[in-house]
């Protein structure tokens, strides 16, 4: 009976690491994975993948969110430079650019955050008319630039100056928070590194939280865009809390047991 337990157990330590290596795979090429899906595979409990991907985070290899788990981007708690970020998740940063676009009305007057998700929206804002674009973001800039220069987007179009955050492509520090200071905007749209219930909206860089938190000051309506990956993940420097006047566009439904307490503090989850 010890020796075939002890092969049971054998058996059971290499279906574990076998486990952990088609996480590992799935990740590399998706992105992201799910403990649902991840249970259905490999038909074990959740509660057991939920051990395997907090094995995983603790060894530095995914990042858990809520329901899964994404890899790892964030090192040493340092944001990745914006062009890399821009090769990660596109397919459900495209969508829900395309339905935060849906929000905007013609001669509405709006301010697009750094973020590449934000970055996404500029080939949408093509069907508008009569906007007032303020930005800040020199990629997004450029791409607003170029939309008008060939006749594809009349508005009128302003950027954020100041000390330039070359990794992200953007305009921080006390200059870019004063040019801010004196301006309304109907609605503002901002990226977020991370969100959770318990700590609100969340960044990794506290100067750029400082232009996110500026924005929701000046703005009538705030849009927060998040995809999975940045759902019940907190990061260093709270941005805001929950509020009635700001939305959040995502790529996956509002999670089950967070619904009521939204609902109780008026704030939107639109599902792109």
């Amino acid at each position: 009976m010890l020796l075939k337990f002890g092969k049971v157990k054998e058996v059971s330590k290499l279906l574990l690491e076998e486990r952990h290596q088609i996480i590992r795979e799935t990740l590399l090429k998706h992105g992201k994975v799910t403990v649902s899906g991840l249970a259905k595979k490999f038909n074990i409990s959740m509660e057991t993948v939920r051990r395997d991907l907090d094995f995983l985070e603790k060894a530095g290899e995914l990042k858990r969110t809520h329901g899964g788990a994404v890899k790892f981007l964030y090192h040493d708690n340092r944001e990745p430079y914006f062009d890399l970020k821009m090769t990660a998740y596109k397919e459900e940063k495209d969508r829900i650019a395309k339905a935060a676009c849906n929000e905007i009305q013609d001669g509405d007057t709006i301010a697009l955050d750094t973020g590449t998700t934000t970055a996404h929206m500029c080939k949408y804002l093509t069907t508008k008319k009569n906007l007032t674009i303020i930005v800040n973001n020199f990629y997004i800039l450029e791409q607003l630039i170029n939309y008008c220069n060939n006749g594809l987007l009349k508005c009128n179009l302003f950027s954020v100056g100041g000390e330039v955050n070359t990794s992200q492509r953007s305009c921080i520090g006390t200059l870019a928070e004063q040019y801010l200071n004196d301006i309304y905007v109907d609605k503002a749209f901002i990226s977020p590194t991370g969100f959770s219930l318990e700590n609100g909206f969340s960044s990794l860089n506290t100067y750029e939280a400082a232009i996110s938190k500026k924005l929701i000051s000046i703005a009538k309506e705030t849009f927060m865009l998040l995809d999975r990956s940045k759902i019940g993940v907190n990061n260093f420097y709270r941005i805001n809390h929950i509020s009635s006047d700001i939305s959040i566009i995502s790529d996956i439904d509002v999670p089950h047991e967070w619904e009521k307490e939204l609902k109780i503090i008026g704030c939107s989850w639109i599902k792109a």
